[in-house]
């Protein structure tokens, strides 16, 4: 019998797991809905909402391909749809739409009087952009507020064959309990076969040798019983009725342990945070951008071409790229070139804007590199159809405390370059610490700012020390006056901000006595082409500072933060 009952425990796991799989491949709906789309239109640009996509499923397959027999380019990319309608501007696009339910694609043209678009490939407005000849797909799985643009090359028509694949949520659980019925029931038929196999197996070693025991006599016991003795079940039955009764008992006992708590846990309520404010970049926009500047940068380097690094890189930033790559054509041993990493963001804090220009600040640090400075950086946006360009690039104090600023979600306020806002203003400050710089101590600002580095570095002490070294042989000069670079500022939640500027220090090295001559050695060499002069050289070296300034009415310091420098030009004293 043991046999027969695992053998039909088996055959019914056999029949449940069948039962299952023609369940889920035969009668469950379909996990994907498939619609292709011809588009008529010649517009360079098709669009589609992602509130479109989201009518079927959150997740989708885009397949796109061009003409037959055709090789041109495809771009699939996806951005906030503010920022796909600004780099549309005022082409014209097919706009695509869907039908809830059958997911029917529909095609509708926005006339425009552009008659291209950019090439596509490439822009900082993309979170992700998927390139190739004839046929690209891409999955995705957007939120609301995002757009997918699908583009040829921005002059020639838009692809002509889009197909969407939506990845359907189908409920599966009545094949997927028949499963698990399935291979419980297997395993439970497989123990009762065990089991039957090694009763049978006993048996017949019983049988084969061995003689049975001789029946003892009953030995008498004096009874220990109690009131309750007459409810003792006796025989077998009585011991079946009583493990029925127990069992009975127990019911209660394993409801109850079961059953909830006395005092009931309490749900967190959710806290409705409503639209987050739109900020010139994410994280993850951002995470991109950063890749493609880092790859541009490393390859203009490799080739020392400032019109390559041009294409990332304005105002002080590309002086002082093209100032190295001047020297380094000269002697490969001189100057050293500012080193943007491709790591960690630590902190990113964009503009809150929905406009252009806008900026955005952020620290990166070099993960192969942990003892080096960490690395800010400010960027600025032209337009829509312009790239992200460094204009700024510091490298943080040691030790740095950052001023608190608001999150990456957030984003925060740039505040104009002659705000009044401040302690000081971006120009008042960049001569106050271009006074400090000269004087030291003595300055009348010496007390609006902590001591830092660059101090030590270049500041007055270091200038004396330097004219002292070449005392009667050459008479030293300087000056400190505030770049044309337009100064970026962001603001922080104490109401302060941080401030990027570039100060110019102009420093005239002349000879002590007329008829003598100065020589010049190292990248003042190189730039001013002259290895003495009678008449004496100008250096010009540029500073670019990354300050923290106070709010109007506190009495807080202003701090540096951090700061890069180069020499960008030398000459002969005309």
């Amino acid at each position: 019998m043991r046999f027969l009952y695992a053998i039909a425990i088996l055959i019914a796991s056999l029949l449940l797991f069948i039962a299952s799989l023609v369940i889920r491949n035969f009668f469950s709906a379909p996990d994907t809905l498939t619609q292709t789309i011809s588009i008529n239109g010649d517009a360079p640009v098709t669009v589609i909402d992602a509130k479109e996509l989201r009518r079927i499923a959150n997740t989708e397959t885009i397949a796109v391909s061009t003409e037959p027999n055709a090789a041109s380019p495809v771009t699939i990319a996806w951005g906030r749809t503010p920022d796909v309608k600004a780099w549309i501007g005022s082409a014209s696009y097919q706009l695509l739409t869907v039908t809830k339910k059958s997911g029917e694609i529909t095609e509708s043209v926005v006339s425009g009087i552009e008659p291209s678009v950019p090439d596509p490939r490439g822009s900082d407005l993309w979170v992700q952009e998927w390139d190739g000849n004839a046929d690209v797909s891409a999955e995705l799985a957007l939120r609301k507020g995002n757009s997918i643009v699908i583009v040829s090359d921005g002059t020639a028509p838009a692809p002509r064959s889009i197909t969407i694949i939506w990845n359907l949520e189908v409920d599966r659980t009545i094949p997927t309990i028949l499963l698990y019925l399935a291979g419980t029931s297997g395993l439970a038929g497989l123990g009762f076969l065990a089991v039957a196999l090694w009763k049978e197996r006993r048996q017949r070693r019983h049988r084969q040798g061995r003689m049975p025991k001789s029946p003892k006599p009953p030995r008498w016991r004096p009874s220990r019983g109690g009131p309750l003795d007459r409810f003792k079940p006796k025989g077998r039955r009585g011991r079946r009725f009583a493990g029925f009764i127990a069992g009975g008992l127990l019911i209660p006992v394993v409801l109850a342990g079961c059953s909830s708590d006395a005092t009931p846990q309490q749900t967190p309520t959710p806290v409705a945070t409503g639209d987050l404010p739109y900020v010139a970049v994410t994280s993850e926009q951002f995470d991109r951008i950063l890749e493609s500047i880092t790859t541009t940068l490393a390859d203009a380097d490799s080739k020392r071409a400032e019109n390559l690094a041009g294409t990332r890189l304005s105002d002080a930033a590309l002086r002082f790229r093209g100032a190295t790559y001047r020297v380094k054509s000269i002697s490969k041993k001189l100057g050293s070139l500012f080193t943007i990493p491709n790591g960690t963001v630590s902190l990113l804090l964009p503009q809150q804007t929905e406009t252009w220009p806008r900026s955005v600040f952020a620290i990166v640090d070099d993960p192969k590199n942990p003892d080096a400075a960490s690395v800010a950086l400010v960027m600025t946006q032209e337009g829509p159809r312009s790239n992200f360009l460094v204009s700024y690039t510091f490298a943080l104090e040691p030790g740095v405390v950052m001023p608190e600023v608001p999150s990456a979600e957030y984003g925060t306020a740039v505040l104009p370059g002659d705000t009044e806002l401040l302690s000081s203003t971006p120009e008042q400050i960049a001569k106050q610490y271009g006074d400090l710089l000269l004087n030291g101590d003595a300055s009348a600002y010496a007390s609006l700012f902590d001591t830092d580095t660059l101090q030590q570095q270049i500041g007055a002490g270091a200038k004396a020390t330097r004219s002292d070294a070449m005392a009667g042989k050459a008479r030293f000069s300087w000056t400190e006056s505030m770049a044309e670079d337009p100064p970026v500022v962001f603001a922080t939640t104490d109401a302060g901000a941080l401030v990027a500027l570039t100060i110019t220090e102009a420093e005239t090295v002349r000879p002590a006595k007329d008829g003598a001559a100065i020589s010049t050695e190292g990248a003042v060499r190189a730039l001013s082409g002259r290895s003495s002069s009678m008449r004496g050289i100008t250096a010009n070296y540029q500073y670019q500072l990354l300050l923290y300034v106070p709010a109007i009415g506190s009495a807080s310091k202003a701090r540096l933060l951090g700061y890069s420098y180069a020499l960008v030009s030398a000459q002969e004293i005309r």
